[in-house]
């Protein structure tokens, strides 16, 4: 599946560190006797809250708050003192528009219209250990503005004090050693994949679960882990109640992760990054396994070379899961 494009430097300048500049300016309220009024609530107008929303059109941090700076200025030049959110919206839209181009506009006003809707948005992160996805979903969940975050590991952890080994062997292991736990039959002992596949099979409830409680609640969601399988979740049973987007990261050059797992052990110092090492080969086998489903089910992959243009891959392939679901609604109606 091609990946959506993404943006491509405008005319806006940033800072050489555009993501300590963004931090810093959203540290503070911007008081300028502006007043932002919508839903019975009113609160100042602040630059760093208005560059936080802006975020979710898959701008980068820098671009971002030169946007809301450029809002600022034309609020102040038009001596508004109160201001309706929709306008600021409006007003919003049309700046990004001018600076940014159509795409990065239009990506805006869909994600807060999915804000303000009833119907919940769920981002699903597979990929293999060391892939980077937790730290890609806890910052793409910055940028959306979305307070649920949940992981696989924890989903399995919680499943291993409910049931015992006994019973759902494979969840008591890692990824990469549940093969270790399943009985051996007659033939070939249990591989790699299988173990994989066992264990992701009995955690898929829990992300089911997870989804299904979470669509009862229309509120949005990021689960991420190594136990969401493209073809052990049914994400068509959701179509009709929420918008699913599954993508998969993964790291295609092998070596570069190989690589990785060794910088971290040198750095940390700790157990988990050898025993990554101990086993990359099975590592790397559950990758090839993930990418080979990942093309049998037109499942788009996010190759995690740099964190910052993965971070903005995702959002851009939400907004275009978000794109198609909303020009199918209009057709319905």
């Amino acid at each position: 599946m091609a990946e959506p494009p993404l943006p491509q430097p405008s005319s806006i300048g940033t800072d050489a560190r555009p993501d300590a500049a963004f931090d810093s300016a959203t540290s503070a309220e911007d008081e300028l006797g502006i007043v932002v009024v919508g839903h019975g609530e009113q609160m100042p107008f602040s630059k760093g809250l208005l560059s936080q929303s802006l975020l979710a059109a898959a701008m980068e941090p820098g671009q971002a708050m030169a946007v809301a700076r450029d809002i600022e200025h034309e609020l102040v030049a038009s001596g508004i003192h109160r201001i309706d959110r929709a306008d600021l919206r409006e007003l919003a839209h049309r700046v990004i528009q001018h600076r940014a181009g159509d795409e990065l506009a239009a990506r805006y006003l869909l994600w807060r219209r999915y804000r303000e809707s009833d119907r919940p948005v769920v981002l699903l992160l597979a990929g293999t250990s060391g892939v980077g996805k937790t730290s890609l979903s806890l910052e793409v969940a910055r940028r959306l503005g979305i307070g649920r975050v949940q992981s696989t590991d924890s989903i399995r952890q919680i499943m291993r004090l409910l049931i015992p080994e006994e019973l759902v062997p494979a969840i008591h292991a890692s990824s990469y050693e549940a093969h270790e736990k399943l009985p051996r039959g007659v033939g070939a002992p249990p591989s790699v994949i299988d173990g994989f596949r066992a264990q992701a099979a009995a955690v898929s409830i829990g992300v089911r679960a997870s989804i299904e409680r979470t669509i009862s609640e229309s509120a949005h969601l990021v689960i991420d882990g190594v136990s969401i399988v493209p073809d052990l979740l049914d994400l068509a049973a959701y179509r009709e109640a929420a918008e699913v987007v599954l993508l998969v990261v993964a790291t295609r050059d092998e070596e570069a992760l190989r690589s990785r797992f060794h910088a971290r052990a040198v750095v940390q110092g700790r157990r988990t990054p050898h025993r990554y090492i101990d086993h990359l080969e099975g590592i790397l086998a559950i990758q090839r396994h993930l990418l080979e489903l990942a093309e049998r089910c037109d499942v788009p992959v996010v190759d995690n070379t740099s964190f910052d243009r993965s971070v903005q891959s995702i959002i851009a392939h939400v907004m275009a899961r978000l794109g198609a679901g909303a020009q199918v609604a209009t057709s319905a109606a």
